[in-house]
């Protein structure tokens, strides 16, 4: 009879070990599931994350290029401008020069 019961004590004690064994599997198996679960969702976002980058860096470029052409632009209004500030400058000195030659003209 000793013999039964440290036989049964074993055989309980391992039912028990294998119980704990199974409910940790089972909620490693969770863990599992909702890690698993969690990764594609980060992946869909970052695949969305991904998409609005692109569309981003695409208009970031649009942009830049349109600055550039601007600039450009502005840059040739700003030289016509001198240009034609220096024109103004000279045909006000070739009045100023005719003044003053018909102010002679007329004094004599």
């Amino acid at each position: 009879m000793f013999q039964a019961e440290a036989v049964a004590k074993p055989s309980r004690l391992h039912e028990e070990q294998i119980s704990a064994l199974e409910k940790e599997v089972s909620a490693l198996r969770a863990s599992l599931t909702q890690s698993d679960s969690r990764a594609e969702s980060l992946s869909a976002r970052n695949a969305q994350l991904e998409s609005e980058l692109s569309s981003r860096a695409r208009t970031c470029q649009q942009l830049t290029e349109s600055a550039h052409r601007s600039r450009a632009a502005l840059q040739e209004e700003r030289d016509r401008s001198e240009k034609l500030d220096r024109k103004l400058e000279g045909e006000q000195r070739a009045a100023r020069k005719v003044r003053s030659k018909l102010r002679l003209f007329c004094l004599y």
